[in-house]
């Protein structure tokens, strides 16, 4: 290890050892090319003073180890779960994990089980912080001649109808009870937290680990075509909880690849954009994520740059494909150039992020919210054809979206012409108007379950749904209609 003095750095040059702070938080891997950009950004960093007035120096080394020995750190201790941290927490990789003062949640399991250490000033200065933060701005920006050269089109292998064909076994032949289900889709939230979690840590982690997760989808959407978006939006989902937002987004990006008609390549890239893409947003202390008050400056500009460490976090997914690193950091932009962080506008920005983009925004607004009751299915996806009609949204994903979960989504109750409710369990892409469902009832005791209804085996002058519908145990009347 040595000190390091970025006056004797140049442009284009690749740096054999890490630089890290001596907080032991490492900044900029070992092999990237600097720019003038980054180099301006160290400078910066060898000025800023600490609390203690001592200043804050760079060095070079080979691995964070070497950093907590000389800056004499010490293992962090375990804070019960939603204690404050007393110190910010540097894992056994070199990432600032936990920020002094930041609640203690599930996602910082990994920080811990692999190694976590404090330094002695306890805290990051905020100037060195922000610099830090202009240092990632700056590696996301070096990574742009690489993703130019990504074509941003994705085309049809198929018509997308091929994958689709209705099996002939009937609708709910081998597929999984609502208790089953809820078992399957919770076990796999948990599998995606520990992947945040060990990107949070720098943990290196295969890629092969989140495609495992994506082919199951792949496969069960082909399998189980009709009654796949169950998977994403059919079972208990949790409070603006990250990684199941993370699972929920993966599904319904697989399932609008497959309905655009995308290669096998294509789909799983999608799968792994949309569990991946909020990646960022675990860096953001979870009172921020929780809050029900307005944001504040500082706030809003982290939400705002989460994008962009998406990308940084992605960077210990060893083979992960790179057009998945800049959907992520495009999914938040917007057609019209409404989005950002970047505010570009259709024609910049790729498939794989449309995709992405359509599936967060669908799974994000039908969540429960600390500060809101989730949204009703059949208004959410009204609202996203509008706006894909305003060209905020590309129309082609969205209508993706409505085949894969129908025009009367899962999840939501719908009144059907013999004056029943049901509760929409699975779609047809090929009558996004016919769905599946299962009738529900009031009964002394709450909701009472009845058979499996499935519309498309009925003439529409037979059977139809008349409009969306309240859950007959909230409205006594099974008839009210709902937005």
């Amino acid at each position: 290890m040595m000190p390091l003095d970025p006056s004797l750095l140049s442009p284009g040059q690749r740096l054999e050892q890490a630089i890290f702070t001596r907080q032991g938080v490492k900044l900029i891997a070992a092999g990237i090319a600097l720019t003038e950009s980054m180099i301006r950004s160290l400078h910066d960093l060898t000025t800023v003073k600490d609390g203690s007035g001592r200043a804050w120096n760079l060095v070079l080394a080979d691995t964070p180890a070497e950093v907590r020995a000389a800056a004499l750190m010490h293992e962090a201790p375990r804070p019960a779960p939603g204690a404050p941290s007393p110190t910010d927490v540097v894992t056994d990789s070199g990432e600032l994990a936990i920020e002094a003062g930041q609640p203690i949640e599930p996602l910082h399991d990994e920080a811990f089980a692999y190694g976590a250490f404090a330094h002695p000033d306890k805290r990051e200065a905020r100037r060195t912080r922000a610099a830090r933060m202009r240092l990632a701005d700056e590696f996301v920006a070096s990574l742009e001649p690489v993703w130019d050269s990504i074509p941003i089109k994705i085309k049809a292998v198929t018509s997308g109808a091929e994958p689709y064909e209705r099996p002939v076994r009937k609708h709910g032949e081998h597929w999984p009870s609502d208790e089953k289900l809820s078992v399957f889709r919770a076990e796999r939230v948990e599998a995606v937290r520990r992947i945040i979690g060990r990107c949070l840590a720098g943990v290196r982690t295969n890629v092969a680990e989140p495609l495992a997760i994506v082919d199951e989808l792949i496969e069960l959407a082909r399998k189980f075509p009709a009654r796949y978006a169950q998977l994403g939006l059919g079972a208990s989902r949790a409070p603006d909880y990250l990684p199941d937002h993370c699972y929920t987004t993966a599904v319904l990006a697989v399932g609008i690849a497959l309905r655009l008609g995308w290669g096998d390549a294509e789909v799983r890239s999608a799968g792994l954009a949309g569990m991946l893409a909020d990646l960022g947003m675990a860096a953001i202390p979870i009172e921020a994520r929780h809050a029900t008050r307005a944001l504040t400056e500082v706030e809003v500009n982290r939400v705002l740059r989460h994008p962009a460490m998406s990308v940084i976090l992605m960077d210990v997914i060893d083979g992960l494909p790179e057009p998945v690193r800049r959907a992520a950091y495009q999914h938040h932009e917007r057609d019209n150039g409404s989005g950002y962080p970047n505010r570009l506008k259709a024609t910049k920005i790729c498939d794989l992020a449309k995709a992405v983009a359509v599936a967060d925004a669908y799974a994000a607004a039908t969540e429960p919210r600390n500060h809101r009751q989730a949204k009703r299915p059949y208004a959410v996806l009204e609202e996203l054809i509008n706006l894909g009609s305003q060209r905020m949204y590309d129309r082609r994903f969205v209508r993706g979206l409505v085949e894969q979960c129908g025009l009367f989504p899962v999840g939501s109750y719908v009144e059907l012409s013999t004056r029943e409710v049901g509760r929409v369990i699975g779609a047809h892409a090929d009558g996004v108007d016919r769905p599946i469902v299962r009738v529900v009832t009031r009964g002394a005791d709450g909701p009472v379950e009845g058979p499996i209804v499935d519309l498309g085996e009925f003439e529409p002058w037979a059977l139809h749904v008349l409009g969306p519908a309240d859950a007959p145990w909230i409205d006594a009347g099974s008839s009210k209609r709902s937005g």
